[in-house]
């Protein structure tokens, strides 16, 4: 059982941007930006060379704020990040 309110758990914010012509579709693409974005910023101080796989869970942690800009729609979000395992290319 995971306890997402346990501190163990980073808590990582980021902004994703999605298409604002696609409508809901475009929304949706913001949050999963958004949740790249924080996957990246995470783990790069940790990770320099881009990994093979990384595998693992992410939840919310508060109602994402998505706003309209210049054609697109811009969302920031707070998520809470359970890495399970970051898989690394094999050196030749």
């Amino acid at each position: 059982v995971v306890r997402w309110d346990s501190n163990i758990f980073p808590e990582v914010i980021a902004v994703g941007q999605g298409g604002l012509y696609a409508g809901i579709d475009g929304k949706i693409e913001a949050v999963n930006n958004s949740l790249k974005e924080a996957l990246r910023n995470h783990l790069r101080p940790r990770n320099y060379d881009k990994p093979k796989r990384i595998t693992g869970t992410a939840r919310l942690s508060d109602v994402p704020y998505i706003t309209m800009s210049s054609g697109s729609y811009f969302c920031k979000a707070r998520f809470v990040l359970n890495i399970d395992e970051v898989l690394e290319y094999q050196v030749y």
